[in-house]
Order: C-alpha cells, then sequence, then structure tokens
C-alpha cells in the first residue's frame, strides 16, 4: 500500500499569507499622530513643498542639516516634515556626523519662532531643502558662521545680501579666532 506524505505550502504562499494578515493586523494596530508626519524630499516632485514662512525646529540631523515641522495650510491641520540643509554653510572636513546640538543653536540664536527664507537654490542633490533659517531676528546660518563651526560657502545665484552677511560673519570668527580659526 502507497504511503501519502502531505505537502507543505511553499514559501511564496506562506509569504503571501504573513503580508495578508500583517495588512489585516495593522488597521486595527494604535496609531500615533506625529509618526505619521513623513519627511517629504526635495526631490520628490509633489504636491507638497517647502514654502518660506514659519515652522517649528524639530532637531539637528547631521551637521548644518535641521529638521524642521511646517504647517502647509491655514487650518493648521496638514504638518509636514523637512530636511533643511543651512544655505551657506559648510562645515570642516570630518565633522559632518557630528551634530550641532539644538541647544547649541538656541544658544546661538534666542529662543523664539523660527522662521525660513528661500533663495534661487532650493534643492540639494541629497534630498535635503537649501534655506535661511531665522530664529526670532538672528540668522542661524550666521550666527553659526560667527561662532566658527564652519566656513562660508558661496554660490553665485545665492542672495547678495545675505551673502555678505555670512561673509562678514565668517570674518568676525576668523579676526577673533573662534572656532575652527583658532588653530590657523
Amino acid at each position: 500500500m502507497a504511503r501519502r506524505f502531505r505537502r507543505w505550502p511553499g514559501i511564496a504562499t506562506t509569504l503571501i499569507a504573513a503580508l495578508a494578515c500583517a495588512a489585516a493586523l495593522r488597521a486595527w494596530w494604535p496609531r500615533d499622530p506625529a509618526a505619521e508626519t513623513l519627511v517629504v524630499s526635495s526631490t520628490a516632485g509633489g504636491r507638497v513643498a517647502l514654502a518660506s514662512g514659519a515652522c517649528q525646529i524639530v532637531r539637528v540631523s547631521d551637521g548644518n542639516t535641521l529638521l524642521v515641522t511646517q504647517q502647509q495650510d491655514q487650518s493648521g491641520s496638514a504638518a509636514h516634515r523637512f530636511h533643511v540643509r543651512l544655505l551657506g554653510v559648510r562645515l570642516p572636513e570630518g565633522s559632518t556626523s557630528q551634530a550641532i546640538p539644538l541647544a547649541d543653536i538656541a544658544r546661538l540664536a534666542p529662543p523664539g519662532p523660527a522662521r525660513i527664507e528661500l533663495d534661487k537654490r532650493r534643492a540639494a542633490t541629497d534630498g535635503a531643502w537649501l534655506a535661511y533659517v531665522y530664529v526670532g531676528e538672528t540668522l542661524v546660518n550666521a550666527a553659526i558662521l560667527r561662532a566658527g563651526d564652519g566656513s562660508y560657502e558661496g554660490y553665485p545665484a545665492d542672495s547678495a545680501a545675505i551673502g555678505r552677511q555670512l561673509r562678514q560673519a565668517q570674518d568676525e570668527a576668523r579676526r577673533n579666532r573662534r572656532g575652527i580659526w583658532s588653530v590657523r
């Protein structure tokens, strides 16, 4: 008499069943509204874009890149997160992984509402948005240069008036031998 063997389902069938169960369970999983806020890239090409105006600084991502939250409509219901790189600020080699702490930004610029100002050059190649960031009335880009934490990196199409401010801030740090200029 021949024996019959029961055949187990294949890997593909098991994977599909597991994904279907996970999708069904996800509908009942508790959701955190803050976690659902996605970071919008400048290379996404979607309808959501960083705009000049008020924002909230969430944290410093890496080096001279901030994670900010900005309301997209007047009702205040749709908030999006953006990676914003400080325009005109270049950090020294090897320090890009070391973030300037948010406490240092609070030290460099007085606390208050943050504001973003965009220039002609709005997007970096890695998806970050390029902008000038103001906390209160202080330009954070210039405050970092004035503290000697970075150097000025100009671009021909950038704002000439803000470029002069950034160069003056760097020159002040260089004259007073602050930060990276202290060893030269």
